[in-house]
This record gives C-alpha cells, structure tokens and sequence, in this order.
C-alpha cells in the first residue's frame, strides 16, 4: 500500500483508499466506503451554509467523518490521516488544509463540532460542478 493518498485518484477513491489505510494500521471504527457514500447522501452544506465535502460531486469532492470514542484515539487518528495526505504542519487538533497535487484536504478535529469524530474531506481545486441531489 503506498504510504500516501494518490493525488491522481478521484476526490472519492481518495477517500476510499485513506479508509482502507487506516483499518490496514489498526484504527477501529473506521467506517467502509459504501457507509460513507449513505452518510454523504443526506448531509447537506456545512453549519455555516456552504457547500460541505461530503455534497460531492464525488469525482470533485468528498469526505468521511470517523467516529471517535475517547479523545486519545481521535489525536491518534487525525495524525495518522495527516499523515497520509500530506499535511505534515498538522498538531493533531484543530482545522488542518493543505493543497498538494491539485486538491485541498481539510482536517477537522477537536473543534467546533467535531469533538466525536474525525472529518476528512477533499476537494478539487477549480470551478465545481452543481451539487446534484442524492449525487446523481
């Protein structure tokens, strides 16, 4: 498995294959891309009203929230997610972003709203297609 996320990939097997690095490094919990995709479905924009990750389109954008038990765990994770994207200036709490090979990846975690569970979205840099409903 390579040691980072491909930037070549699609925001979504991005995603697909950051869940599948963190099983394969013992985080449990971590949710399986087809929870992801039903998550994302019925999300919504972010609290402030904007366009969240998780609308998609999944070719352009796309995120999961990994659910967190004991705050420990969750300092861990978003590490290991740091990780794994790229974003080494990352201090394990808090909002991280980097860009790097043409996409933005946001870190969340430890910060309002996001005490539970670790989120990690990623999207293309550029003018995004419309969300379309149930990403159609």
């Amino acid at each position: 498995m390579r040691p980072h996320v491909d930037h070549r990939l699609t925001a979504q097997r991005q995603i697909r294959w950051l869940l599948e690095a963190l099983r394969a490094r013992g985080h449990e919990g971590v949710p399986r891309a087809v929870e992801v995709s039903r998550q994302n479905r019925t999300h919504g924009p972010t609290a402030a009203g904007g366009r969240s990750d998780h609308q998609g389109p999944r070719n352009y954008a796309w995120a999961a929230d990994l659910p967190v038990d004991v705050a420990e765990d969750g300092d861990v994770l978003a590490m290991d997610v740091a990780g794994l994207v790229g974003m080494h200036a990352y201090f394990g709490y808090g909002i991280g972003t980097v860009r790097l090979g043409g996409y933005r990846y946001q870190l969340l975690w430890n910060t309002e709203g996001h005490h539970d569970h670790v989120h990690i979205g990623v999207c293309r840099l550029g003018v995004l297609p419309p969300v379309k409903a149930a990403f159609a």
